[in-house]
């Protein structure tokens, strides 16, 4: 028997857009054994934990494309979150194939660093890398305006979580979550530009 999506593309489309963390919750379950299966069988990945990294990063990326006024969907929702997945997978599977070949882990060198020592060592950086920063927050902030508003409410206001999570109405662990993906993604993209530039 087919494994029928639950409501519409549409409903699921309208509930990340009005933040229904339910909806949002039902449609990232729903999706992830049906994107586990396709990436296992197509990209050559077939390590759970590197693909629920995947699948999390997909699906924030997925979240920001949908969350956009501009979005107009040209495919099945899950189809297009496949998508997103499979094209992660293939750069992941790509990165771990060239490190095996150098035996080095260059790619991700200081992705991990704490963010809070990275803002400690930003004062301490030369312009032309404090405007690669400014730049990549300015995207998040364009790209992914929840993002955006996370981190300036926990770095620039200093709010606690669970001060962030009443004024922006969510649960504890929403923010938890949704604050450990966009530092990381804020981290890889600053370091990505540094390591590249």
């Amino acid at each position: 028997m087919p494994n029928l999506q639950p409501h519409s593309d549409e409903k699921y489309i309208q509930a990340i857009r009005s933040g229904d963390d339910r909806l949002i919750g039902e449609f990232y379950n729903y999706a992830f054994l049906i994107a586990r299966s396709v990436v296992f069988r197509e990209c050559g990945l077939n390590d759970d934990d590197q693909f629920k990294d995947i699948y999390q990063d997909s699906f924030f990326r997925f979240f920001g494309n949908v969350k956009k006024e501009n979005f107009k969907l040209t495919s099945q929702l899950t189809t297009f979150l496949i998508g997103i997945c499979k094209n992660q997978a293939r750069e992941k599977v790509r990165l771990l194939n060239r490190q095996t070949l150098t035996g080095k882990n260059e790619d991700l060198a200081d992705e991990y660093t704490p963010f809070n020592k990275f803002v400690d060592r930003y004062e301490n950086l030369d312009e032309r890398k404090k405007r690669l920063i400014e730049t990549e927050l300015d995207k998040m902030k364009v790209n992914s305006g929840d993002c955006y508003a996370l981190l300036d409410l926990s770095f620039r206001s200093d709010f606690s979580n669970q001060e962030i999570a009443q004024k922006l109405n969510r649960g504890i662990d929403v923010v938890k979550t949704q604050k450990s993906r966009c530092l990381g993604y804020l981290k890889k993209a600053i370091f990505n530009r540094l390591n590249y530039e």
